[in-house]
């Protein structure tokens, strides 16, 4: 069993490291923490006099323990992903969030060779001192690496993954990902609430596939149908660009999903240069809400995955007891996304405005037809 005076140390830690006791706060008085702590005062002092060897307490005369620095909460290890959209999202924000919390943390980039990223992480994992944890950010694999990942992530005691699909799973892994429900939800609520009520979404690569896409696609449909909108799907293994053009001109949407930022970007032009204007003839939304949203022309309308959320969501999943992986049920946490709204996004284009557009000369002479009141 842990001697008393160790179990005193962590809990102190424990209240510094919480924000409880920022750096530069004084601690309570020795028979405050003794009665807190259930112990005696010497048993305090032992546990406070371990704190100031590491530098994370000293004492100062007339004012008491002061807070030096954070203690140190153990070493991770950070593997990054090998999409560089995903790491300029989520490195900056996930190293900071573990870094201010005391953790030491090792970041493993992608070199192309997964073999060698691997090694790393064993290397890192062995120390000295050694990491008890690994953080994954979505470890897309070939074939051939997925044995190796599961026997090099099986050597930490914790770990945790970012994935976008929920349906990935490491055993012993806790899963962070996207309440891709959510994501449905800010995008009809969004669109809905400009009078759009045909919509197109891009819902995977065929009406077969499982993914994140079809999730977000299939839970859109059903809450546009509820209020009696209609949901167009479009799929990536046909022609994407004729088919929302198609849907856009001959059935009447206004407003169209798609699968990225960077595949919104590209619709965005093809749209523009078949003569269509974004947004007074059709709304578009990309997702992942990456740097270029918000200085492309017309501004992007993303819907963000929550890099502060997500990297609050890996801490909490770090901080929390390892995963036994015997266990079938797997812990997954869904982080709540955002809708960045921008220039990309209007109100819906009237009936009688795409008509004048398309056919100008038509319309005048209908309206001219009309007898005046």
């Amino acid at each position: 069993m842990e001697p008393l005076f160790a179990m005193v140390k962590s809990e102190i830690a424990r209240l510094i490291t919480s924000g409880r006791y920022p750096v530069g706060s004084v601690l309570p008085p020795v028979e405050d923490l003794a009665a807190l702590s259930q112990c005696s005062t010497g048993t305090v002092r032992r546990a406070l006099a371990e704190l100031a060897i590491v530098g994370v307490v000293k004492g100062v005369q007339s004012k008491g323990t002061m807070v030096t620095k954070l203690p140190e909460a153990g070493r991770v290890c950070l593997l990054l992903s090998p999409d560089p959209h995903t790491n300029q999202l989520l490195q900056p924000e996930v190293y900071w969030a573990l870094h201010r919390t005391g953790y030491h943390v090792d970041v493993v980039p992608r070199s192309g060779d997964l073999q060698d990223d691997l090694r790393r992480c064993e290397q890192i994992h062995g120390g000295p001192p050694g990491a008890d944890t690994l953080v994954m950010l979505e470890p897309v694999h070939s074939s051939g690496g997925w044995s190796s990942l599961l026997e090099t992530a099986a050597r930490f005691p914790r770990r945790v993954a970012y994935a976008q699909n929920n349906r990935f799973r490491i055993p012993g892994t806790h899963l962070i990902t996207t309440d891709h429900q959510q994501a449905a939800r800010v995008v009809a609520d969004h669109l809905l609430g400009l009078n759009h009520r045909r919509i197109a979404v891009v819902a995977g690569f065929n009406a077969q596939e499982h993914s994140f896409a079809s999730d977000s696609a299939q839970q859109l449909r059903h809450l546009l149908e509820i209020t009696g909108a209609t949901c167009f799907p479009i799929y990536l293994s046909g022609n994407p660009d004729q088919a929302l053009y198609d849907m856009i001109t001959q059935r009447g949407v206004t407003a169209y999903w798609d699968l990225s930022d960077h595949r919104a970007t590209f619709r965005v032009s093809d749209l523009q240069r078949r003569g269509l204007r974004i947004p007074d003839d059709v709304s578009i939304i990309g997702r992942f809400d990456t740097s270029w949203a918000p200085v492309c022309q017309p501004t992007l309308t993303s819907v963000s995955i929550n890099p502060k959320g997500m990297a609050q969501a890996i801490l909490a999943a770090v901080q929390s007891p390892p995963v036994d992986p015997l266990v079938q049920d797997i812990p997954m946490t869904c982080v709540a996304p955002l809708l960045v709204p921008r220039e990309s996004t209007g109100p819906a284009p009237s009936l009688v405005s795409r008509k004048r557009r398309r056919h100008p000369k038509a319309l005048e002479f209908q309206s001219s037809a009309i007898p005046a009141n």
